[in-house]
C-alpha cells in the first residue's frame, strides 16, 4: 500500500513483481537487487524492499509458526523450509552457539535458502525469541542488500561507459565472493568442529 502512493503505478508493478519473485527460489538477493538497479530504482530502494520483505516474512513465521503451517499450499511450502533448515541445523551445529550473530550472518550471505523466511525457522528451532529473530533479520537483510545494491550500482554504471573495465569489475567481484566464502566455510566448519567436540563431552 505504501509503495501504490509512494511510486508511479508503473515502477509500482516492477517492484511489486520483484518482491514477489523474491519469495520464490531460485531468485534471491544476489538476482533481484541488480535487475531493480538495472530497472532504474535507486540503492535505498532496492535495499529498503528487500528488507521489507525480509522482516515481514520473519514477523509472520515468527509469530505465526504453528498457524501458518495449517494454510493450504503455504503450509506445505513452509514445512519444507523448516525440515530443510532442520536439516542446515543438523549440519551446522556452530549456528546453536553464534544464536543472534550467526543469524545475522545467514541472512547476509547471498546463497540459496539465506532469506528471512529460512532464517526464521532455524531461529525459532534454536529457540530464539520472535524479537530477536526479527531483529537478527533485519540487520542482516539491511547490511547485505545495501553492500549487493551499492556494488550493482556502480558495476552497472561501469559498464554502460565502458564494457571492459565492467567486466573487469565483475570478475574481482567474483573472486573477492569466492574467497570471502571460503574463509566463512573454513571459520564454520572450525564451529561445527567445536560444537560437535561439546556435544561429545556433555
Amino acid at each position: 500500500v505504501c509503495l501504490y502512493f509512494i511510486l508511479d503505478y508503473s515502477k509500482f508493478l516492477v517492484m511489486g513483481g520483484m518482491a514477489l519473485s523474491y519469495l520464490f527460489p531460485p531468485l534471491g538477493k544476489e538476482s533481484i537487487i541488480p535487475y531493480g538497479i538495472d530497472q532504474g530504482f535507486t540503492v535505498w530502494q532496492m535495499t529498503g524492499l528487500i528488507f521489507m520483505v525480509d522482516v515481514v516474512c520473519a514477523m509472520f513465521i515468527s509469530w505465526n509458526l504453528p498457524l501458518a503451517k495449517k494454510i493450504p499450499l503455504i503450509g506445505r511450502l513452509i514445512s519444507w523450509v523448516e525440515k530443510k533448515g532442520t536439516e542446515t541445523l543438523a549440519k551446522n551445529p556452530g549456528l546453536r552457539t553464534v544464536s543472534f550473530i550467526g543469524l545475522v550472518l545467514w541472512v547476509m550471505v547471498p546463497f540459496q535458502g539465506s532469506g528471512g523466511i529460512t532464517a526464521s525457522i532455524i531461529g525459532r528451532a534454536i529457540g530464539m525469541r520472535a524479537t530477536h529473530v526479527i531483529s537478527a533479520v533485519g540487520i542482516g537483510a539491511i547490511i547485505a542488500s545495501y553492500l549487493i545494491a551499492t556494488a550493482a550500482s556502480k558495476v552497472i554504471e561501469v559498464l554502460r561507459e565502458n564494457w571492459i573495465l565492467g567486466v573487469a569489475m565483475i570478475g574481482a567481484v567474483i573472486v573477492v565472493s569466492v574467497v570471502l566464502y571460503y574463509f566463512y566455510r573454513r571459520y564454520n566448519i572450525k564451529k561445527n568442529q567445536e560444537a560437535l567436540e561439546r556435544e561429545k563431552e556433555a
